[in-house]
């Protein structure tokens, strides 16, 4: 609890502050290519789950897939989507597969 009179709680602030957080990029993944998501791509992806699992499912694609058409392996896309470090061309060619920006790629807590 917090000992002075009438200050606003830190924890309450600190929620506000996330919450105004995935607003602004809800606002942002609306605008994107002026296509329109689903609310539960973006609580998926503020809830910690990596964006390109979220795109991929998205459109659709398995795993197999998206990797054929970035033109890389299943177990490279596998480990992306487990948040291990990947080279940015790699990056890149998921992007495109997806048709979204690679820093749409970028999951949240790193954002």
């Amino acid at each position: 609890m917090n000992d002075i009179p009438n200050a606003p709680d830190p924890a309450i602030e600190a929620l506000e502050d996330e919450l105004d957080s995935v607003h602004a990029r809800l606002a942002d993944y609306e605008n994107i290519g002026g296509e329109s998501l689903p609310g539960d791509m973006v609580w998926r992806m503020s809830d910690g789950e990596h964006p390109i699992r979220v795109w991929r499912e998205y459109r659709g694609l398995s795993i197999e897939q998206l990797a054929e058409a970035a033109m890389t392996t299943a177990v490279e896309i596998a480990n992306m989507e487990a948040g291990e470090r990947v080279d940015l061309v790699v990056l890149k060619h998921v992007a495109r597969a997806l048709k979204v920006d690679a820093d749409d790629l970028i999951p949240w807590s790193q954002a």
